[in-house]
């Protein structure tokens, strides 16, 4: 379902292949990051009460709950609520250097530098 008009659709896909695959790549980063943000935020505002622990095991239960059984779940909820701020921290700075290695390679290949024949 889309409430985008074909034509718009059709311009989006022709952008989008413009990019080089370094621009794709920061670009899908960005959106998996943006969704991500826009999860937690709907579950702080659902759950205003909810420790940064409880949030955790609420999100992982949203993205993979009806996928993964309970007792497949219970270790990754155990971490979750065994590790403060700290932890949680720690586990997204590989995912943030890849998020900002994408961005620096997209400004990398639309300056021209590290372009690849």
């Amino acid at each position: 379902m889309s409430d985008t008009p074909p034509e718009i659709q059709d311009l989006q896909r022709q952008l989008f292949f413009r990019m080089s695959p370094q621009q794709r790549f920061a670009h899908g980063m960005q959106q998996i990051e943006d969704v991500r943000r826009i999860a937690e935020n709907s579950l702080r505002q659902a759950h205003p009460q909810a420790s940064t622990a409880e949030r955790k095991v609420l999100l992982l239960q949203r993205y993979y709950g009806h996928e993964l059984s309970p007792e497949t779940l219970r270790p990754a909820v155990s971490r979750c609520t065994a590790t403060g701020s700290s932890g949680a921290e720690a586990r997204h700075q590989p995912h943030q250097r890849r998020l900002t290695a994408g961005r620096a390679a997209c400004r990398a290949s639309t300056s021209g530098a590290g372009r690849r024949l």
